[in-house]
């Protein structure tokens, strides 16, 4: 864009004034024309001049369509971006491959579409995270035909290639140039520097790497991240309260957890913003009020899926926990800090956190708008407010602090996008030399991957091929049943008990009607058996089968 300062001609003979510069600046705004009072300057003790002159600024709008050297740009990005997915993913399959693999909650989305692909009838026991975003994504991806194994990682592998373009549209969507293109790099980089740290250290403390999973909530933070671009990118105040009351109600409607990752921090820095006179009222009330109503809205919505929702809400909001969950926070920090990745990525995020509070300077924003604003305050009210709430809530899983990580990481992005410089073109030298590391990043990323892909996992393998083999129909307890039955050719094969042998509905498909069973499927993660059982013992490593036949056992309804 160019826009040039044009004034009103000083007569012959008068001195010049301050408003009779003219004035060439790049600017990123739509064509406009704006007026502002410019006061004459004069010699001091001198008479005044003609004060008062009005200065027009005129902005040309200069269209520039996205060239091939952009292409370029942009393709050398997501292929770096890739690259490191891969790296990340190749990683977390090697240290956690149970966990990605074969979780009792990460498999909840092969669950479900291998009971649709059967042809089950449909009534699913929810928690309050109703899982639509997540079981459309692999639904998709299941169409590739790939396995169930190979689709939770591809799955994994979207998740964070959605992060890189979520921050690379945070960084300016309109500007494929190095500068905006590297502010989405240097996000998405620090975020996967914080996944490979959890990943090399104890998995109790994973919260970053939770984005590479199916079920923990990764579209909740895709939210936090679109409506950050929304506000921050969309220049029709109108148009962006729009989006982010549809993007609210959507987000809260699928997981409540948006209130607190989301709903509260914007609304308080939009209303820090009101009490500061930061930012134009008007826009800040239209967003205000557009957190408010989608979150709302969504919330009231829920009410049409509530026969599907098992999980009370005082199961959550325990306020009388307060001390556990401190606890929880306490020996956290301490086993985090003892070991070397704990620290760095102690540091890492205390460095990032502290880059998001000094962006928080209030002379950026005067004059500025209300979604920059926003989204640099929210970033740094977030963290904190998050982890109050996790205390008065009496929580104690870590997965809901997921958000602590991410929001400083949008700070970055959002403070920087404005910083780098916009320089439109490379160096020969510099190109060549990204696009190979790019490239051997790359192919160590597939090494990795495929060698990650075809380790086995002999205990399910055991486990999935007997139970196949059987033909018969077994149960077992939550964390013991759920990872061979996303594998089993019947997913009707298997039903979900408790430790008392009554129907255990929770994340399973309750149109699934079973009465008996002939085996059981048991780890070292099960509640002991009343009464206790006996039979025949198959060893399959960190799965035991025991086969009660030729007894059988009834199941109750819960």
């Amino acid at each position: 864009m160019l826009a040039r300062a044009a004034e009103s001609v000083d007569p012959p003979g008068e001195p010049r004034t301050r408003n009779s510069t003219t004035a060439l600046v790049t600017s990123g705004s739509p064509v406009a024309v704006l007026k502002c009072r410019a006061d004459s300057v004069d010699p001091p003790g001198g008479p005044r001049g003609p004060a008062g002159r009005t200065m027009v600024v005129v902005v040309i709008k200069a269209s520039r369509r996205m060239t091939r050297r952009d292409i370029g740009y942009e393709a050398l990005g997501v292929t770096l971006a890739t690259a490191i997915t891969l790296l990340v993913m190749a990683a977390l399959a090697s240290a956690h491959p149970t966990f990605l693999f074969s979780d009792g909650d990460s498999v909840l989305p092969s669950l479900i579409v291998s009971s649709l692909r059967a042809g089950l009838p449909q009534d699913w026991a929810l928690s309050p995270v109703l899982f639509i975003p997540e079981t459309a994504v692999f639904l998709l991806l299941d169409l590739m035909g790939l396995g169930t194994r190979a689709t939770l990682f591809v799955n994994g592998v979207s998740n964070l290639i959605g992060l890189y373009l979520g921050l690379r549209l945070l960084a300016g969507a309109r500007q494929s140039t190095p500068g905006s293109i590297l502010a989405g790099l240097v996000g998405f980089i620090t975020f996967s520097l914080l996944m490979l740290l959890e990943i090399v250290g104890p998995q109790t403390w994973l919260l970053a790497s939770l984005m590479g999973l199916t079920t923990y909530y990764y579209p909740t933070l895709f939210s936090m991240v679109i409506v950050i671009v929304v506000i921050t990118r969309v220049r029709s105040p109108r148009v962006a309260s729009t989006l982010t009351l549809l993007i609210s109600a959507a987000a809260v409607f699928t997981n409540p957890l948006f209130v607190l990752w989301v709903t509260i921090p914007v609304c308080l820095a939009l209303t820090v913003q009101l009490a500061t006179n930061w930012t134009p009222r008007v826009e800040t009330f239209l967003l205000l009020g557009a957190t408010l109503s989608g979150t709302f809205a969504g919330y009231a919505s829920r009410e049409l899926v509530s026969d599907h929702i098992v999980a009370a809400g005082e199961n959550y909001l325990r306020n009388d926990r307060g001390a556990v969950s401190l606890s929880v926070l306490s020996r956290g920090a301490v086993e985090i800090s003892q070991t070397v990745p704990g620290a760095l990525w102690l540091l890492l995020l205390a460095a990032i956190y502290l880059a998001a509070l000094l962006a928080c300077r209030p002379d950026r924003f005067r004059s500025g708008n209300a979604g920059t604003a926003t989204a640099l305050v929210a970033s740094a009210l977030a963290p904190p407010l998050i982890i109050c709430c996790f205390v008065v809530a009496g929580a104690d899983a870590w997965r809901y602090l997921q958000a602590i990580v991410l929001w400083p990481v949008i700070s970055l992005v959002v403070a920087h996008s404005y910083r780098l410089p916009r320089t439109e073109h490379l160096q020969l030298r510099t190109i060549v030399v990204g696009a190979t590391a790019t490239l051997a990043l790359l192919t160590i990323g597939i090494t990795a991957t495929v060698t990650a892909l075809n380790t086995p996992d002999k205990d399910l393998q055991c486990a999935v091929e007997w139970i196949d083999r059987s033909g018969e129909t077994g149960a077992g307890q939550f964390w013991s049943i759920r990872g061979p039955q996303a594998y089993v050719e019947e997913p009707a094969s298997l039903t979900q008990i408790d430790h008392q042998f009554d129907r255990y509905d929770w994340l399973v498909n309750r149109g699934i009607e079973v009465s008996v069973v002939s085996f059981l499927v048991t780890s070292d993660r099960d509640a002991p058996y009343v009464p206790s059982v006996s039979g025949k013992l198959i060893d399959c490593g960190r799965y035991q089968i025991i086969d009660l036949k030729p007894r059988i056992r009834s199941i109750g309804a819960r």
